[in-house]
């Protein structure tokens, strides 16, 4: 066998390289227990047999040769149960995006662990795995899954920079009750050409220096907003849920604006969980497109839906 396979390898949604890995539950039905190892590399915490995808193996044979090689086990039936691309999933081979196939399984066989990868290995309740240092993106899918409380732990802050105040005041709320927390960025570096130098509000460059007419498709002015859009989006990636913040303006109330959109779009396409700290103006002309996400209206109550992390 090759000791040193060669990861399948792709692009994310985002245009970054990611590898392709599975990972199976292995579930004792009667006990409601599954199996769980303890791994000696990279990414350290207990977890589900799992790896890489090598180049030119099927997601099933990946299964069945992971399982073997680190359980002993051998695979009889399999179901796809999850996929998902989760661009914060870092490996020890420094790529940070996984396409990640879940499979539940039928097994056959002994235990015989792999001493070279793992510490130890055994069966673990729902109720202990809760309790348990789980590797991150196992804590992810189990939550996901419904195995154990989904727990999230990191949270994006979106909305229209009027609200950057609110935005703030929010951020600082969230880390006191144990949350890590992003925001968008407030202003950019505009060209020398443009009142350049100093950091400033990026509506304000295009205010000062003609209007949206001066600044045509193509415009390098357009980088910097480029910039700023995809910013926000690896915060998002980053992040377990976002956090829409949605005052009054103009002159409505619940405001959802365009580049909001577009985060809650990216956000719903790859399953995060979306917050809306108010109710949503039914006049925004994309009200629909907005429900069918089916984001979480907390009603400003953020200690309700923001419990304090122990």
């Amino acid at each position: 066998m090759n000791n040193n396979p060669k990861p399948m390898t792709g692009l994310s949604s985002e245009g970054k390289p990611i590898h392709y890995s599975v990972g199976a539950i292995i579930k004792q039905e009667k006990e409601n227990m599954y199996l769980l190892l303890d791994r000696k590399k990279i990414p350290f915490g207990m977890a589900c047999s799992a790896g890489h995808i090598d180049e030119g193996e099927l997601p099933e044979e990946a299964l069945i040769r992971e399982v073997k090689e680190e359980t002993g086990l051998t695979v009889v039936e399999y179901k796809l149960i999850f996929r998902e691309e989760i661009l914060w999933n870092e490996c020890r081979r420094g790529i940070k995006g996984h396409d990640v196939f879940v499979y539940e399984c039928k097994v056959e066989g002994d235990i015989e662990r792999s001493l070279e990868e793992t510490k130890s290995i055994g069966w673990y309740s729902p109720e202990k795995m809760a309790l348990l240092k789980l590797e991150p993106v196992w804590e992810y899918i189990f939550g996901k899954l419904k195995i154990i409380p989904y727990k999230f732990k990191k949270v994006t802050i979106c909305g229209s920079i009027k609200f950057f105040k609110e935005m703030e005041e929010i951020k600082i709320k969230l880390e006191t009750l144990g949350y890590k927390v992003k925001i968008p960025q407030l202003s950019l570096e505009a060209p020398p050409e443009y009142g350049g130098g100093n950091n400033v509000y990026f509506g304000g460059v295009i205010e000062k220096n003609g209007g949206i007419n001066s600044f045509p498709i193509g415009h390098e002015i357009w980088d910097l907003k480029e910039e700023a859009i995809r910013g926000h989006l690896e915060k998002i990636s980053w992040s377990d849920v976002i956090l829409v913040v949605n005052p009054q303006k103009n002159n409505l109330e619940g405001y959802v604006g365009g580049n909001t959109l577009i985060e809650m779009g990216y956000a719903f396409m790859i399953n995060k969980p979306i917050y809306v700290l108010n109710s949503i103006s039914n006049e925004i002309s994309y009200i629909h497109e907005i429900r069918g996400m089916k984001p979480i209206i907390i009603d400003g109550d953020i200690e309700e839906y923001f419990t304090k992390i122990n």
